[in-house]
């Protein structure tokens, strides 16, 4: 595995591709591959990126230490993220297939699967009123035998304040990960023998002409993000 160095070159339809160095400071060549297998490689490693950062939701969820608001948006990024890998899109993406994934699986994976897309379709995608409910309550006050009236009240019960089962949701995350992972070396695979396996002429062909006026590197922003963060700009420098 070769290093890749804080430099990119911007192509003509706008993508930063990181560039590597050889030994002597030149920029090696680079081809963009845009195969089918070389997609559905991408695609599950755009997968393998949501369910990781499913898996660090659910890890902050787990420490309860954030207000209600907080714990109630990473539950519905979490579940959201998590269905989107199941999702059919319009893009080059690929979608994991529930047959598929849990062939032999255990009957407690699918549930969980299963419980977690019901999540997604019922109360996120569609707001359904099995997960988002108010009760109005009316507490009589008394004294004694006698009433003195009736308060009303209302009671929220959100999503967020169900049973989470989060060690149940992180290792159902775990196991479609594996199951990723198996897909994403075999994608990766094709893709390394397609490639090794063209001629010198059909690589001259293919590298992408770099255009000099064209480099960038990242760089931290001097303007941190709403909530703090570092963000990061890319400015144009010369090599």
């Amino acid at each position: 595995m070769i290093g890749y160095n804080n430099l990119f070159a911007k192509t003509t339809d706008g993508k930063m591709i990181r560039l590597s160095l050889n030994e002597h400071g030149f920029i090696r060549n680079f081809m963009l591959i845009e195969t089918a297998e070389a997609k559905r490689f991408a695609g599950f490693t755009l997968i393998k990126k949501d369910l990781d950062l499913v898996l660090e939701s659910i890890e902050q969820m787990a420490s309860y230490e954030y207000k209600l608001i907080v714990q109630q948006s990473l539950m519905f990024f979490s579940i959201v993220t998590y269905a989107k890998c199941f999702t059919q899109n319009e893009g080059a993406r690929p979608s994991l297939n529930f047959d598929d994934v849990f062939k032999g699986a255990e009957q407690k994976l699918i549930d969980e699967h299963k419980r977690i897309m019901n999540l997604r379709h019922g109360y996120i995608a569609h707001a359904g009123n099995e997960f988002d409910r108010c009760y109005i309550v009316g507490t009589v006050v008394a004294s004694g035998w006698v009433n003195l009236g009736i308060d009303i009240n209302c009671q929220l019960s959100h999503v967020v304040t169900m049973t989470p089962k989060l060690e149940e949701f992180k290792n159902l995350c775990l196991y479609v990960q594996e199951a990723v992972k198996k897909k994403s070396d075999k994608a990766f695979q094709k893709v390394t023998e397609n490639t090794s396996n063209l001629e010198d002429d059909e690589i001259k062909n293919l590298v992408y002409k770099i255009d000099r006026d064209e480099l960038y590197k990242m760089i931290e922003s001097v303007e941190p993000t709403a909530s703090g963060s570092i963000r990061y700009d890319f400015a144009k420098t010369q090599l």
